[in-house]
């Protein structure tokens, strides 16, 4: 595994189930079923989760800037299925594991971990944006369908409107419901980006090719004898069939999450200067619209740093006593907003934990060099965490060997 990831892997998995690898462990056919199942689930709900053979494995290891920062919520113990998902785009090698029967002890295989697990899947799918997207986008055109079809109907029916007219209001009533569902919950991680097949060209393109296509299969179908929501249904898949070729490229869109920031050299060595420059022991990226972050900065704090575009120190004492211990390690942020172009493209959060926390001096350094940060977070997107040479983990006097210049011994 260490050589995989020495040859320049970003997550090496021990699977079960790629050539060389075996999972006689299994204890009898249920378990070797459930864990066949669950998997193929997996990889057919995320296809991020095809990277690798074996994405529900509990054996792997990864380069520590790829998880800095993260906040998991894995329902379970299912960690490597949320890493596969919330940092897509990774170099991901699998390596053959042959799991051999257990010698003593209990399994932790029961009927309540195949529900968290159940769960851990929703969890991915509701509240991580951009994953699942074609699923995501499927889901949301046949709602607009099932809307399209009962406003044809009453639009032509009760209301006693032409075909050809009723179809107009119709069809604006569906195209807007999709337009919102899309993008707020489908292309919801797209919204802030310029990159081709997202954005402003998904929609134009949506309404060009079901548009082009709907509506003269819809006043064709109309001369025969069909009945209106029989024309309406099969125009409605043919438009939906041209707007899923015209945006197949949108839908394939991995998230922009964590994972092109993540591995951004721009981004990961700015942060890496900046950390060294206020002596902070990382500095994390959020995107503007962060709510929070994974250490213990408030909500409310990051709010207003990002209404008012104004740095802002938070340290938090060791304890709440009085007579408390001098030379005790203190609890040290310093939030400093990304400014580009009048608008925030970013908000850095830069963590120290020591005796001595962040004062005005470090604010002012670390608004000077936070500027260097904007057009690489403009240019890359969302989040990034990267620990500066020299954090615990590292081996003091070592050059770097995996990752390159903003790596350390340390990071795995």
């Amino acid at each position: 595994m260490l050589a995989a990831a020495e040859a320049g892997a970003d997550l090496v998995v021990a699977s079960r189930y790629v050539t060389g690898g075996s999972a006689g462990g299994l204890a009898g056919l249920a378990r070797h079923l459930v864990s066949r199942g669950s998997g193929l689930v997996a990889r057919i709900l995320f296809h991020e989760a095809r990277q690798s053979t074996d994405p529900l494995s509990g054996y792997f290891l990864c380069r520590r800037r790829l998880i800095d920062g993260i906040e998991f919520r894995p329902v379970g113990f299912k960690i490597l299925l949320e890493l596969l998902v919330c940092v897509p785009e990774l170099r991901v090698v699998d390596v053959p594991l042959r799991f051999q029967a257990r010698a003593a002890g209990a399994s932790k295989a029961s009927a309540r971990q195949g529900v968290l697990f159940l769960r851990h899947l929703a969890s991915l799918f509701f509240r991580v944006d951009g994953s699942a997207r074609l699923w995501k986008f499927g889901l949301v055109g046949l709602s607009g369908l099932g809307l399209f079809l009962a406003a044809l109907w009453a639009l032509a029916g009760p209301a006693h409107l032409p075909p050809l007219l009723a179809f107009l209001p119709a069809f604006a009533l569906s195209f807007a419901w999709n337009t919102f569902w899309n993008r707020t919950w489908t292309f919801a991680d797209q919204r802030r980006r310029r990159r081709p097949g997202g954005g402003r060209g998904f929609f134009t393109r949506a309404l060009l090719a079901t548009l082009l296509v709907m509506y003269p299969a819809f006043a064709l179908l109309s001369l025969t004898s069909l009945p209106v929501i029989a024309s309406g249904t099969l125009a409605a898949a043919a438009g939906m069939a041209a707007n899923g070729l015209a945006n197949w490229r949108s839908t394939r869109l991995a998230p922009t999450i964590w994972g092109q920031v993540a591995v951004d050299t721009a981004v990961r060595l700015g942060l890496t200067r900046l950390a060294q420059a206020v002596s902070a022991d990382r500095a994390v990226a959020l995107p503007p619209g962060a709510a929070a972050t994974s250490s213990s900065v408030p909500a409310e704090l990051l709010a207003r740093v990002r209404r008012s575009r104004r740095g802002a120190i938070w340290t938090e004492s060791a304890s709440h006593r009085p007579q408390r211990r001098r030379g005790i390690d203190l609890t040290s942020h310093l939030l400093l907003p990304v400014v580009e172009a009048g608008r925030l493209a970013g908000i850095v959060v830069c963590e120290r934990r020591a005796t001595r926390p962040f004062d005005a001096s470090d604010l002012e350094t670390g608004l000077h060099a936070v500027d260097e940060l904007a057009a690489a977070l403009v240019g890359a997107g969302l989040v990034l965490s990267i620990p500066r040479e020299g954090a615990i983990g590292d081996t003091a006097g070592h050059e770097p060997t995996l990752g390159g210049a903003a790596e350390s011994p340390g990071a795995w």
